[in-house]
């Protein structure tokens, strides 16, 4: 196990799209922009996961490191052809499950 000193430490960013889309474009979108934007080893420190299983069409959660999330919120808003609008910001998953519920 990995002491928590040495843990990574995430942030989970709340989106919404403006129009639906399934998971694999708006994934490659991201990604792709994330590349242009950070380079290589930029987007490999962000530490970007789309988390599948909270993705619904409409609206998704991102885990960034801590310190990489205003560079998230720069890409998702130099994205072409949509739309991205970070809705909130949170730290533990389990809060960001609830939001997503509420929202």
């Amino acid at each position: 196990m990995i002491e928590p000193v040495l843990r990574e430490k995430k942030r989970y960013v709340i989106f919404e799209v403006e129009k639906k889309m399934d998971y694999d474009t708006i994934k490659e979108k991201i990604f792709k922009e994330a590349l242009t934007f950070l380079g290589q080893k930029g987007t490999g420190e962000a530490g970007l996961i789309l988390l599948p299983e909270l993705w619904n069409g409409r609206r998704g959660v991102i885990r960034v490191k801590h310190n990489m999330v205003n560079e998230l919120k720069v890409v998702l808003g130099l994205i072409k052809g949509c739309k991205i609008k970070p809705l909130k910001t949170t730290g533990t998953l389990k809060k960001a499950k609830k939001i997503m519920e509420e929202i």
